[in-house]
Parts: structure tokens; sequence; C-alpha cells
């Protein structure tokens, strides 16, 4: 039997905490690797160009607004986005996943759930705020109402 290639994961700038911990979080997994760390904003799109992983995690406040996350989506459309935000509203996801986004969370979730929507995202799947404010897997934001901006 072979071994699976793991799924390539940057991880933009984060507060220490939080980004030892989703190190940690990741290395755990044997089906993620970790390519880039601590991007900063300004070096995000170079970063996303020139690595293209699977996934990028991004802090939403690191970001100049959804206008750059549209930017990444648009010149990195196979790395799937996953936004971690200190506390995103409905309409505050809604935005992100219509700008690109494929995957928004709170800073302030469970490990488990991040873990889980990273596997979830890798799979192809969009992770939805759901009406409770719980994170829920969907085929595609628009199966779900929300449209993605040009």
């Amino acid at each position: 039997m072979f071994d699976p290639i793991p799924v390539s994961v940057a991880l933009s700038r984060f507060e220490d905490v939080v980004a030892l911990g989703l190190c940690a979080l990741i290395d755990e997994d044997e089906s993620l690797t970790v390519v880039a760390k601590d991007v900063p904003q300004e070096q995000l799109l170079d970063v996303l160009s020139e690595l293209r992983p699977e996934i990028a995690i991004l802090n939403f406040d690191a970001l100049d607004g959804v206008d750059e996350l549209r930017l990444l989506h648009r010149s990195c459309p196979a790395t799937r986005l996953v936004v971690l935000a200190d506390r995103p509203q409905s309409a505050e996801s809604r935005t992100m996943l219509a700008s690109g986004a494929t995957a928004c969370l709170a800073t302030s979730s469970d490990a488990r759930d991040v873990l889980d929507t990273i596997n979830l995202v890798s799979r192809g799947l969009h992770v939805v705020p759901g009406a409770d404010g719980a994170a829920r897997a969907a085929s595609s934001p628009e199966a779900e109402g929300y449209h993605r901006s040009p």
C-alpha cells in the first residue's frame, strides 16, 4: 500500500498563540503538511502563487478586507481559502464566502472543528455557517444561498 501525499497548507501571520496552536494541530494530522507559515499579509499573494498550496488559512484581521480575499481567490483559484476571524457575524461570513473563501471560522473555534473544516475543505467541500452559527459542510456556497461576487 502507498502513503497518500499530504494536503499542503499555508498559514498567514497570526498571533503567536493562534499560530502555534494551528501548527501543532496540523502536525498531528498525517494527511496534512504545512508548506509555509507566518506569511505576512504583503507576501501572501507571492507565496500562494509560488507554492500553490491546496489550502491557505488566512487571518482575516490581517487582510485588507474582502477585496484582498477576492484578489487571492482570483489569482490562486486552486487554493482553497479558509478564513479565521475574531468573531465573524453571519453577514461577515456570507461576504467572505461570496468573495472567494471556502470556509469561515472564528479563531475561538474548537480545535476539532478547525481540523474537521480543513479536512472537509481538502475534499472540495465548503464550510458555511448554519443558522445556529455552527459550521457545516455544503457542496458549494451557492447551494446555501451565497453568491460569489466577480
